[in-house]
């Protein structure tokens, strides 16, 4: 074993606990099922505070808890999620760590969706919008 990386782990052990913003850490917008590495880049890193700022702390603010099903994706979660079925794009925002897929407790994802809706009208840069059954996808 290389002993750079045992230098490493104190580090991987904090990443996820690391906070985006006011709300959201790191962890809660790269957590996976797959079981596949999903390590952000520094650059993807840079695009999930700037979703969490523009849109994901704002929409909290507005509607109380929201829960992130799927914030970044490497391209082997990616892949393995495709493989499985579910629609993920070859060339998904979530690889850049520009799109999110949410959902509230208290609302439906037409509320959720309205409400991210209104804050594109009122100029947050959001990118992509979609509702989906039991989520909604945004993306910057």
């Amino acid at each position: 074993m290389d002993w750079r990386i045992l230098l490493l782990i104190p580090l991987l052990l904090l990443v996820p606990r690391r906070k985006l913003g006011r709300y959201f850490t790191l962890g809660e917008l790269t957590k996976t099922k797959t079981g596949k590495p999903n390590v952000p880049p520094a650059a993807a890193v840079a695009n999930l505070q700037a979703l969490v700022s523009y849109v994901l702390d704002p929409l909290r603010e507005k509607l109380g808890p929201i829960y992130v099903t799927s914030g970044y994706r490497s391209k082997a979660v990616n892949d393995a999620l495709r493989s499985q079925g579910y629609q993920a794009a070859k060339n998904s925002l979530h690889l850049q760590g520009r799109a999110a897929d949410i959902y509230s407790k208290q609302y439906t994802p037409a509320i959720v969706y309205g409400t991210l809706q209104d804050m594109k009208s009122a100029g947050a840069p959001i990118h992509q919008l979609i509702e989906y059954k039991g989520h909604v996808h945004v993306a910057i």
